[in-house]
């Protein structure tokens, strides 16, 4: 007696593997860009975070590098992440610069912003524009 597979039965394995092979892959490339774009969200959180410690400790106004710790700018900041400030802009460099924020992180980001600045503080609510987070690893 020859020992063996037949051809029928290599067809039915690879049947089944092409069958299994549709239904995992596309949810595993769903799985793949959906940790792309958390990562991305939480690196936009981290650089909101480092803004926000760069101003509280500085006092100094990223618009017009004066030194400005009173009561409209700095160290006040409440639970909806307003920030005692009306209209200043910070460019990534300055926070990698500074130590506040990790340069694999600025590296990871790309602002598109005309001034190079993408952390934007307008009427005391601190965004993040013209800022993409790629993650090709």
């Amino acid at each position: 007696m020859k020992k063996g597979f037949t051809l029928v039965e290599l067809l039915a394995v690879i049947a089944i593997v092409a069958v299994l092979a549709v239904f995992i892959v596309p949810n595993v490339l769903k799985t793949f860009k959906s940790s792309k774009e958390g990562l991305s969200r939480i690196q936009k959180e981290q650089i909101l975070n480092a803004a926000t410690m760069y101003i509280n400790d500085t006092c100094i106004n990223p618009i017009s590098d004066e030194y400005e710790c009173d009561s409209s700018w700095g160290s006040t900041k409440d639970v909806n992440g307003v920030i005692g400030v009306d209209d200043a802009r910070i460019r990534l460099d300055t926070l990698v610069e500074f130590g506040y924020l990790d340069s694999q992180i600025a590296d990871n980001c790309v602002c598109e912003a005309q001034d190079g600045a993408c952390i934007n503080i307008k009427r005391g609510i601190m965004s993040i524009d013209d800022l993409n987070c790629n993650f090709n690893n």
